[in-house]
């Protein structure tokens, strides 16, 4: 066994020493330290790339941003042609139930925005977090029960909330809804 464990040995520090001698006298490998910028700039175009430096990249860019731009503008200009050519009397209609709508949805964004939703929630014993954010939601406290119940988590509130009532509005953040639960 012993003559065994000394072979194997022998044998790895022999295939060890032969693989530093080729890492180091092989040379001749095209490694990217080993060769110029103009020689990898070739390479890479032999391979049907181009290559830029970033003055004219940036440049490329900026130029792609402004014709799509030109695009949207065309677009949009190309839209009031077509509703402009519309009948006046099917304009006139159409504006007028536009505005009511507009200020109807106004009105209505006017009364959600000015005075906050206030709640008083029950959290009853093992209720998990995720049924929490969806009340929450329902009674227009949060726009997103999923981010909610993903702050609980992360924040290693979920275990902590207490069941209780709790007093909460919608103008209160995550964080705050989440001390409110562990505070009571």
């Amino acid at each position: 066994m012993k003559q065994f464990v000394r072979s194997f040995s022998i044998g790895l520090f022999t295939a060890a020493i032969l693989m530093l001698a080729v890492y180091f006298l092989g040379g001749g490998s095209d490694t990217a330290e080993n060769l110029e910028l103009e020689e990898l700039t070739s390479l890479v175009e032999q391979k049907g790339h181009r290559v830029v430096t970033e003055e004219d990249y940036i440049a490329l860019s900026v130029r792609d941003d402004e014709r799509d731009t030109e695009e949207e503008i065309e677009e949009t200009d190309q839209d009031e042609k077509d509703s402009n050519e519309k009948s006046d009397e099917e304009d006139v209609d159409e504006d007028e139930e536009k505005e009511n709508d507009k200020k109807e949805s106004d009105e209505e964004d006017e009364e959600d925005t000015d005075e906050p939703v206030e709640y008083t929630l029950t959290i009853e014993s093992g209720m998990p977090s995720s049924e929490i954010g969806a009340l929450l939601e329902e009674n227009d406290i949060i726009e997103e029960a999923d981010d909610f119940s993903d702050y609980l988590e992360e924040h290693d509130y979920s275990l902590q909330i207490k069941a209780t009532d709790h007093d909460v509005t919608s103008e209160m953040s995550f964080y705050e809804l989440a001390e409110e639960f562990i505070s009571n």
